[in-house]
């Protein structure tokens, strides 16, 4: 009758604009990792589609991505609309961390499996497709390269053992500004997501850091950006980048006891390793 998730962050290690489709949507070129960051959500039977959240400032109707993922749950299982969703938000949101992407996975994966599972993985990839760009790599998780508008996945070696801090500042970054702000840069620079990938594959972590990069941190609170880099580095970070469209940067560590002394340094940091698994079922 009830159901506990966890839905994790991700990074992006890299990220690059690689194009722009007819109808306005950017074209990306992604290495994306979970985090050990997580939402929360309790869903359960009831009488009819709810959704409460300990946020006040979000909205509880569709304009939520968790909501909207419901009702499109229920619609492709052909199955009356009878849950109330409790979301307990601790991944920072408008930070480039996919927080809502987060949410829609979680309530995706735990309705089908509050009701028997009368969705295939392909039939809730294809709603996640629906609700956001990200939210497919939420479903699945782990290490991937995202390309397309984020929709095709492709599998990759773990990512090497380390810790990343993620910084958060208290500004949020509007997505379809950031991509504005891209779309006027104008030489802009390429990102190398093959090298990264060749890092990853040799489970070599300093070339993995080395190739961290995103188009984004040239355009979003570049100065802001710029100073948390630089601090991140100043602490032990052996890499530092923007994740998505900003705000929030990430530092990658070689050690725990370094990171934790790092995140002391900042206002609302949080300290999370990689992965493999994006949803938790509790």
């Amino acid at each position: 009758q009830r159901i506990k998730v966890k839905a994790s962050a991700k990074v992006n290690l890299t990220l690059d604009i690689v194009g722009i489709r007819e109808d306005g949507y950017h074209l990306l070129k992604s290495v994306m990792q979970s985090v050990s960051l997580y939402n929360i959500l309790e869903i359960e039977k009831a009488e009819n589609l709810s959704m409460v959240c300990d946020d006040k400032a979000l909205p509880t109707d569709e304009r939520n991505t968790a909501f909207k993922a419901a009702k499109l749950f229920f619609k492709e299982a052909n199955l009356k609309e009878q849950a109330k969703i409790s979301l307990y938000k601790v991944i920072p949101y408008q930070a480039g961390l996919g927080s809502a992407s987060a949410d829609a996975a979680a309530a995706l994966i735990g309705l089908n499996k509050l009701f028997n599972a009368p969705l295939s993985q392909q039939q809730l990839l294809e709603i996640a497709q629906k609700v956001g760009a990200d939210v497919p790599f939420s479903l699945l998780g782990g290490t991937k390269l995202a390309e397309g508008i984020g929709e095709r996945l492709t599998e990759l070696s773990n990512m090497p053992e380390c810790f990343i801090v993620l910084v958060c500042p208290r500004v949020g970054v509007s997505t379809p500004e950031a991509y504005k702000a891209i779309d006027n840069l104008k030489s802009p620079p390429k990102i190398n997501s093959d090298s990264l990938m060749n890092g990853i594959s040799a489970g070599d972590l300093m070339e993995v850091a080395k190739h961290c990069d995103n188009i984004f941190s040239r355009v979003s609170n570049c100065e802001l950006t710029l100073e948390i880099k630089e601090q991140l580095i100043s602490l032990g970070a052996i890499s530092a980048s923007l994740s998505g469209s900003g705000s929030a940067v990430f530092g990658i560590f070689n050690d725990k006891p370094t990171a934790e002394k790092a995140i002391k340094s900042f206002e609302r940091a949080f300290l999370t390793k990689p992965v493999a698994n994006s949803i938790i079922i509790e």
